[in-house]
């Protein structure tokens, strides 16, 4: 059943009460009983009783649903239509948690497919042109008494369920000039604040607190964010659409000395703001902020990704009140503040997630600033964007992977929601030889053949038609002189021939023209992963010269990344060119001090309690400073919790 937009608006003064229904007659009363703050004084407080607190719900509800708009009221019962209920409350009575109202034992904020939310009347927003980009601030990283690791485990947990949906990146306890660099640079659509909501001081205005903490010592520049300044956050060319403020009263009137946090937010331009209407303990946030996510990744809208949170968080932790402590306020509709669309039609996006290869994505961990890099390269926000992209694996122990192969496939599942056709070509496979042996290492006529058969594939997403290649083919059997009767079957290339390395350049030209004329309609991203099979000659007489370079100086629409060790990479790039494909972007081994916090990401998204296996993953780092995303894996299998193939 769809829900009726309604609204229970209190006049300035905060005398009268009106409720407004579509379709209905407005209805007003006047507003009756006691509405002094300090009547309401600790009501999500754990220590409250229940009973206590329901009684001050019902109290709220009894206040503004009377005479008249008692009797629309029960209209709407009687009718039994959901409701998208927003409050339009005064300053003298927003610091009330009206998120408690109460209807005998009904509570409104809890209601089966109702939402609850705060603001004036809303304006329309524009969808997003996805990925959704988060940027999440930890105000206070070596607060142990604030379990930011768990709450960032089930936000990236969350984001993870809807692979390439959003993109997300964290920053550690930053300086005030460190954090309007990393808004300026991503420009989120989400400010995400993880931290302390600083004690009321009289004559002071509100503010977050940054590398304070309340036990042992501050890592970092101690400061504060004052409500004051949060305007000099933002810019004129960017807003963030919304901001969580997942911190203690951060949600009270703006003339109380601590909650006009939020509104300052929403003063200087925020779509909507969610914030903490009392002391919230970090348990609670954590929980809030996995629930909520859960339905922000899934596409809902705010209000209805609040009210599944607190549904969740009522039934996993009793009637606490921590459910009532998130406050959601808006500026847009709740529908369309973060309605984020793609290129890709539905079906489309389901069907390349749904494959093996990209559903093992949400174990993917981390290299979200690579990610990002990666993603702007070839698409990006502003200006021209580059033809090659150049992706290096560097491990501090050679032997272990470095999760490059998983970095690409996240790649281009990114380039693939944003419209890019994409074809990804695994240049490490062995190939069968004429003695029967494998071959590893590869020629440039071995990577033409790949690319040629990855981008016809059944397999790929969006497989090029055999007819692509026809006019490369022709040429191709003419330059090489390929024997009657074999037309079409790529015969080898005699390097020894008359004017060979001229016919391997036209060669080249044409697989490129083909490829060009292809990604006409559509840009077509190329990863060729695994690039030091290719032999060193073949790579710098023809693969670079006459494939990579041509793509990177051009503006058609192939575009290519090149995936292999860094090292190699290096030895094989010329200096001279770096403007064309760098710089280079390194993924590899994680910072030892994200170790912990990315241990119990991955075991969140795999289902097991870190908890259990916090020691062992301490000891780990411990022996090894340094780790892989392998690693975790490997840990699992030795416990017999998952099996090596699962790996």
């Amino acid at each position: 059943m769809t829900a009726l937009d309604a609204e229970l608006a209190v006049s300035a003064d905060g005398t009268t009460v009106t409720l407004t229904v579509t379709g209905r007659p407005a209805a007003t009363a006047k507003v009756a009983g006691d509405l002094d703050v300090a009547h309401f004084a600790g009501a999500l407080d754990r220590r409250t009783p229940a009973d206590t607190r329901a009684g001050l719900g019902r109290t709220l509800f009894d206040a503004v649903i009377r005479d008249e708009t008692a009797r629309l009221w029960a209209e709407l019962e009687e009718d039994g239509s959901p409701l998208r209920l927003r409050l339009h409350l005064p300053p003298p009575l927003r610091a009330l948690p009206w998120e408690l109202l109460a209807s005998g034992t009904d509570r409104l904020a809890l209601r089966r497919a109702s939402t609850l939310w705060r603001g004036v009347p809303p304006r329309p927003g524009d969808p997003i042109d996805g990925p959704l980009r988060v940027l999440v601030v930890v105000c206070n990283p070596t607060d142990r008494q604030v379990l930011g690791d768990e709450e960032l485990a089930g936000l990236t947990g969350a984001a993870a369920e809807h692979p390439a949906y959003a993109h997300v990146e964290i920053v550690d306890g930053p300086d005030r000039d460190r954090l309007t660099k990393e808004i300026d640079r991503l420009r989120p659509h989400v400010l995400h604040f993880i931290g302390h909501g600083m004690p009321r001081v009289p004559g002071r205005a509100a503010a977050l607190a940054f590398n304070w903490v309340t036990a042992g010592e501050s890592r970092g520049t101690v400061w504060e964010l004052p409500s004051t300044e949060i305007g000099l956050l933002v810019s004129e060319q960017w807003v963030p659409r919304l901001v969580v403020l997942n911190a203690c009263r951060t949600a009270a009137d703006p003339l109380d000395q601590v909650g006009g946090v939020g509104e300052a937010f929403l003063r200087a331009g925020a779509g909507a703001v969610v914030a903490m209407q009392a002391d919230v303990e970090s348990p609670a946030a954590a929980d809030f902020a996995a629930h909520f996510y859960r339905g922000v990744f899934a596409g809902a809208g705010l209000d209805r990704a609040v009210a599944a949170a607190r549904a969740e968080m009522a039934r996993t932790s009793g009637d606490t009140g921590e459910w009532a402590m998130p406050v959601l306020t808006c500026r847009l509709d709740p529908a369309d503040v973060l309605r984020t669309s793609f290129r890709r039609l539905p079906d489309e996006i389901a069907g390349l997630v749904g494959r093996p290869e990209y559903a093992m994505m949400r174990n993917f961990l981390d290299h979200a600033s690579g990610r990002r890099d990666a993603w702007w390269a070839l698409d990006p926000p502003e200006g021209e964007p580059r033809s090659l992209l150049v992706v290096g694996g560097r491990s501090s122990n050679p032997h272990k992977p470095t999760g490059k192969t998983w970095f690409t496939r996240c790649c281009l599942l990114t380039y693939f929601l944003r419209g890019y056709r994409v074809t990804y070509v695994d240049v490490g496979v062995l190939l069968a030889r004429p003695d029967g042996e494998p071959a590893r290492t590869k020629t440039w006529l071995h990577v033409l053949r790949m690319i040629r058969e990855a981008c016809t594939a059944p397999e790929q997403a969006e497989p090029l038609p055999a007819s692509a290649f026809a006019g490369f083919e022709e040429v191709f059997d003419r330059l090489a002189g390929t024997p009657d009767g074999a037309a079409g079957q790529w015969w080898r290339f005699d390097e020894n021939r008359p004017r060979a390395a001229e016919h391997r350049d036209r060669i080249l030209d044409a697989f490129r023209t083909a490829l060009a004329a292809a990604a006409a309609e559509r840009p077509h991203v190329i990863a060729l992963d695994n690039a030091e099979q290719i032999l060193p000659e073949s790579f710098d007489g023809a693969i670079y010269p006459g494939l990579l370079r041509p793509v990177a100086a051009g503006r058609g629409g192939v575009r290519v990344m090149l995936v292999g060790k860094a090292d190699w990479l290096a030895e094989r790039l010329p200096v001279r060119d770096e403007a064309y494909w760098g710089p280079l972007v390194t993924i590899g081994d994680f910072q030892a001090a994200q170790m912990m916090r990315l241990a119990r990401d991955y075991c969140r998204r795999r289902g097991f309690d870190f908890h259990q296996l916090e020691r062992v993953f301490q000891v780990m780092s411990e022996v090894e400073p340094q780790t892989w995303v392998t690693r975790f894996n490997e840990v699992l299998v030795a416990l017999g919790l998952i099996r090596a193939v699962e790996s």
